[in-house]
This record gives structure tokens, sequence and C-alpha cells, in this order.
């Protein structure tokens, strides 16, 4: 049995087992990886939904960080080769690796700083931030560049960048949640175990817990477990969002002391009136006065008027 552990960095190990072992160990192995990244898949899928359906690029950054991250781990996992069959994927292992991680730990920082309203909350922190993801995107990019020296200096940043930015972010966003932000809570819980797995294989590369290979998986149950605690915030904050705009709706239609529609609304109410009177269904229009208004509206004000 070939075990292959972080395929973008290039760890490999090896098992000897019977035929019969390998075959049961590969069926529960194919259903696990299988179901998790299906479910990255399909919140990636809602997430993208959500988007187009109310223009907020909260969910786009997180359907991308999910899509990103899912392909890291077909990669890293060696599903890309089988059961996939992906050669194009599975033959350029560390090109399309790198790619990818790159724009995980990107979409990771701006989902982040829009979901935790880090600018509200803790504005300080959008500098670093910011800064961090531009490093990544930068060093990222020297990694496909011909110049040697270039690309290798950026792939030896690229495991302590990681080391760097799983606590930043952590940090940050027990910070903004301590000072109000009810979404940093969300990311804190389904994103610490998945950071801590990351920055964990991150420090396999350094010698620690060299015997240990289930790193890989853990880490897809724990972006499995994110995805399902990061999607229940996101559709809180879309419930939130849609409260918001009927509130914001109901402050424009209607008169805020009587609740009646005001004039504009009223016109709008009026104008769909005439226009079923002009299918040929009934309308009835009932007018109000009440006599001598003005005198009560003088004498005790306009509020009990």
């Amino acid at each position: 049995v070939l075990r292959q552990q972080a395929a973008v960095n290039g760890r490999i190990a090896f098992d000897l087992r019977s035929k019969s072992e390998v075959l049961a160990s590969d069926a529960g192995w194919i259903a696990l990886v299988s179901t998790c990244l299906a479910l990255l898949a399909g919140m990636a899928l809602i997430a993208l939904v959500f988007f187009v359906r109310m223009r907020d690029r909260t969910f786009l950054y997180y359907a991308a960080y999910l899509l990103a991250y899912a392909l890291v781990q077909v990669i890293q996992t060696g599903y890309a080769g089988s059961p996939l069959g992906w050669a194009w994927l599975a033959d350029s292992p560390r090109e399309w690796g790198r790619a990818a991680v790159v724009v995980t730990i990107v979409m990771s920082v701006l989902f982040l700083v829009r979901f935790a309203e880090i600018a509200r909350v803790l504005p300080s922190a959008l500098r670093w931030l910011r800064g961090y993801a531009a490093l990544v995107a930068v060093l990222g990019g020297l990694g496909f560049l011909p110049w040697t020296g270039a690309a290798l200096g950026a792939v030896g940043l690229a495991n302590p960048l990681i080391l760097l930015g799983g606590p930043l972010l952590l940090v940050v966003a027990a910070v903004a949640w301590r000072r109000g932000s009810r979404y940093a809570g969300f990311f804190l819980v389904g994103w610490t175990p998945l950071l801590l797995l990351t920055v964990a294989g991150s420090l396999q590369l350094y010698g620690l817990w060299p015997g240990w290979y289930g790193l890989t998986e853990a880490a897809l149950v724990a972006a499995a477990f994110e995805a399902m605690v990061l999607s229940a915030g996101l559709a809180d904050r879309a419930a939130s969002m849609a409260r918001q705009r009927d509130e914001a709706i109901q402050q424009a239609t209607r008169d805020g002391l009587t609740g009646a529609l005001n004039r504009r609304a009223l016109e709008e109410r009026l104008d769909t009136l005439l226009q079923v009177r002009g299918r040929g269904e009934p309308v009835s229009l009932l007018f109000a006065d009440l006599d001598g208004f003005k005198r009560f509206n003088d004498d005790a004000g306009h509020v009990k008027g």
C-alpha cells in the first residue's frame, strides 16, 4: 500500500498489507473522502446560489474557498489519480496544489474580513489580514516563475506562512467575537479544528509527529465539519439580511407614526389597482373625512391627531 501524505509537499509513506485488507481499507477510504468532498461541493454550490440571489461577496469568497480547498484535498489524498483518473491533475500535483493553496488562503482571509465584519469591530486588524493575503498571493505567483531562485524561495516560505496564518486568523476571529461580532463565533467554532490540523500538517515537515499519516483524512473531515458550521452561519446571515431588507422597505413605504402608507407607496398601490380595474375586475375605493379635524390637530397636537 502506498499512502501519499501531503502530495503538495511530497511526503510519502509505505505499508505492507494483505490484498483483502487493502480492498476493505480502500473502500472505506473512498467512501469517507467522497462524502466529505461531496459535502464541500454542495455547500459551495449553495453559497454560489446565495451570492447570485443576494449579491453579497461573502458568499462568493466562501464558495471559492471551499472549491479551492476541495481541490487541495483531491490532490493531497491521491483522489485525483484514483478513483477519479484525472491525469491532468494527478501528473502535476505541485503546480495545481500550490495554486489551490494560495486561493484557499486568500479567500479564507477575504471571507473572514466580510463575514466577521472586521472593518466594523476590529479595523486595526484589516492591515494585518490584507498584508498577509497579499504576501501569500505574491509568493504564490513567484512560485510559478521560471527563475529557479524565486520559485524555490516562494516554495520554501509556503509552510512558514501557513504556520503564521493559522494563529493569525484565529486570534483575529477571537478578538472580533469578544467585541461583538456574532459571526466571528461561527468562524471560531467551525474553523479552529481545520486550522489546527493544517498547522499540524505543516509542522510534520519539520519532524513533528513523523509516524502520524492520518492528518490529511482528519483535515478533510474537519473541513466538512467547518463547511456545515459556517454554512449555518451564512444562512443566519442571509436571514438577517432579509429582515433588514424588510425593515428598510417598511420604513420607506410606511408612515412612522401611524403605519399608514406614505404618498409614494399609496400612489404605487393605486396604480396596481387601476391595472386590476383595466382587466375588468371590480375595484372599490373608500374616502373618509373627519369634520373639524384640523381644529383637533391644532388643539391636541399632531401626535394625538
